[in-house]
């Protein structure tokens, strides 16, 4: 082995172990802030409403609601049962679904050059957003994970052609899909670039030289099999979805503001981004997509057959963007079905940072290092700047109103202990958005003196009220102490004088 060589495999090994100590700093992080944040609104409806059916009643979707992200209330479910209900064991399955993200990201960019393997890295996990999914009990960071180990076999086949990797790309796709029922634009998008591909290895790059002809039917019959499989698990929670119209959110303002700008504003976190610079973060996002495109066009029109070979992760990635986008569109327009906004869209992050991630390595491998590095210096710094800012331990961005949920349910519990009279009944009443979170509380604390909690807003029976501080129920004068109150989330508990 020549020093020079030796050289590489030391770097090599260094940027693993990087890349492993920065691992372990992300799930030691995601973990300690999941055992201690309060569960939020939509884990806490899941958990009461769903979790405790039965297991064909949360898979037939019997309550048509899409708060019932399947395979994470049947996760929750099982963890429950094994180990007990606290806020770390309902979210472990996500957790777990981060380390499964953290290797199937590693496994991807590992072959773009030592060079660039820690940027490429950070780019992919250094977001507060994405982060926030793999620490809540919810689908979103389980659908994550799965996609992203899917899009690793799916690469896999076009480097093996085994069909072992086309089977456990749709094994991941379909756990993407139940959990998190977006997913099925990234199945879709999988088994049609999956034809492309082929159709271009056999028609345009002479694959075989013609020896065997085409059969499009036999090499897509691991395909097949998926879909039927997912017809039998997917066509009664999809019926009932279409029948009950339970689908009511989104945006009807385009795919490029409601999408893409919706979502940029959410990985930005709590930052406020200047209009100006939101829009021309849209026309790069948009700008480098097309031209990247066109680029693969060309090579293909050109049947460079070089370039096809060396840079499949590339066409993929790009085919997988753009023909979501193209999915989305079209079902908006032929169902009326809203744009994907915020955490519904954040499964497009990833994606588009592959797509970055596999650009910059065909331009670093063209010549243009130089345009590399300053452009993916610039990126992280963005980054990082973004991840320092937001990064905290007490909150997740689109449920920041229940960061003081438990603490107060704490100071409820102390206040009542240290009462000389303790009434067999006590009646709480709150803003309509406290109320899965309290009742989650008071169910799994056995707070059994504690009145299962309603939607009807405060009344004159209430003994506690917690509510924000800019109801119209404190601004017009509640008569009682504040036992509890939380400056970040603008949450107060107040203790209604005695009758």
């Amino acid at each position: 082995m020549g020093l020079l060589e030796k050289e590489r495999l030391v770097k090599s090994k260094l940027n693993q172990w990087l890349i492993l100590l920065i691992s372990l700093m992300l799930i030691l992080f995601v973990a300690f802030k999941s055992a201690i944040t309060s569960f939020t609104h939509d884990e806490s409806y899941t958990y009461l409403d769903f979790v405790h059916q039965s297991i064909m009643d949360i898979i037939s979707y019997k309550i048509a609601f899409t708060n019932n992200h399947i395979l994470n209330t049947l996760l929750m479910k099982v963890f429950e049962w094994g180990f007990g209900a606290s806020e770390f064991v309902l979210r472990l399955p996500n957790l777990l679904a981060f380390i499964l993200y953290l290797g199937s990201s590693f496994m991807l960019i590992r072959k773009g050059g030592q060079k660039l393997m820690i940027p490429f890295f950070i780019l992919l996990t250094f977001n507060p957003y994405l982060l926030d999914f793999f620490g809540l009990a919810r689908g979103y960071g389980l659908s994550i994970g799965f996609m992203v180990g899917g899009l690793y076999f799916l690469l896999k086949y076009f480097d093996t052609y085994k069909n072992s990797n086309i089977v456990l790309f749709n094994l991941f796709a379909f756990l993407a899909v139940l959990s998190n029922f977006t997913l099925v634009y990234f199945w879709a998008a999988g088994w049609l670039i999956f034809n492309i591909l082929i159709f271009l290895e056999f028609r345009v790059f002479n694959r075989n030289k013609g020896k065997r002809k085409l059969n499009l039917f036999k090499l897509n019959s691991w395909n097949l099999i998926s879909l039927f499989v997912a017809i039998l698990f997917l066509y009664e929670p999809f019926r009932r979805i279409i029948k009950f119209d339970v689908i009511d959110f989104g945006g009807n303002s385009g795919f490029i503001r409601n999408t893409i700008g919706m979502l940029v504003i959410s990985l930005f976190y709590d930052n406020h981004i200047p209009t100006i610079l939101l829009s021309v973060l849209k026309v790069l996002i948009i700008t480098f997509s097309l031209s990247l495109t066109l680029l693969i066009f060309i090579r293909i029109a050109k049947k460079d057959i070089s370039f096809f070979k060396a840079y499949k992760p590339l066409i993929v990635l790009n085919f997988m963007l753009i023909i979501i986008a193209i999915e989305t569109i079209i079902h908006h327009y032929l169902f009326h079905t809203g744009f994907l906004m915020g955490r519904f869209a954040l499964f497009l992050f990833p994606l588009f940072v592959l797509n970055v991630v596999y650009s910059a390595q065909y331009l670093y491998a063209s010549g243009y290092q130089r345009i590399v590095t300053v452009c993916l210096s610039i990126m992280l710094l963005f980054v990082l700047a973004n991840v320092l800012i937001n990064i905290n331990t007490n909150s997740y961005r689109d449920w920041y109103y229940d960061m003081g949920t438990k603490r107060a349910v704490k100071e409820l519990v102390f206040n009542y202990e240290l009462s000389l009279e303790k009434p067999s009944e006590i009646k709480l009443g709150v803003n309509w958005l406290f109320e899965p979170s309290m009742n989650f509380y008071r169910k799994t604390w056995d707070l059994n003196w504690l009145l299962p909690i309603d939607r009807e807003g405060l009344t004159e029976e209430d003994d506690y009220d917690y509510v924000f501080k800019t109801d119209s129920e404190v601004k017009n004068g509640i008569s009682g102490e504040v036992i509890f109150s939380s400056e970040k989330a603008g949450t107060i508990l107040i203790k209604r004088d005695q009758k």
